[in-house]
């Protein structure tokens, strides 16, 4: 069945993005929240549009939505870390935030996991 959107013929990146959470069926969000600056100009407010998408879709589907933001994540995750578990790509520093979020959400909500990852930084920390 195809959707009918307003416009026929053309999809928003909004529209994009809501069809591909449907593809994705994730039990899970994480997101970054935004932060309103008040004395910073020219504010960027597309990030507020996605988050919206995601409460109402983690709404309609009973998935639950979790916010961590960065300054969270680089409580213990640091660049040095995630370059020791050979997870950093250079020149992508936004999806290293979003990598530091995962990883702060997974250390506080996967035992098993942090507790590899922490065996690994001793193995990279002792030189093995």
């Amino acid at each position: 069945m195809r959707t009918q959107w307003a416009f026929e013929g053309t999809r928003t990146p909004h529209a994009n993005f809501y069809t591909a959470l449907n593809a994705l069926h994730p039990d899970l969000i994480i997101y970054e929240p935004f932060h309103f600056r008040q004395n910073k100009t020219g504010t960027d407010f597309t990030g507020v549009e996605y988050i919206g998408i995601i409460r109402m879709f983690g709404q309609q589907k009973e998935i639950p939505t979790k916010t961590i933001t960065p300054g969270q994540g680089k409580g213990f995750w640091t660049n040095d870390k995630i370059k020791s578990l050979a997870l950093w790509v250079p020149g992508k520093l936004h999806a290293m935030d979003a990598t530091r979020i995962l990883m702060t959400y997974l250390s506080k909500n996967d035992i098993e996991w942090f507790s590899a990852a922490l065996a690994k930084l001793k193995e990279h920390l002792n030189g093995s």
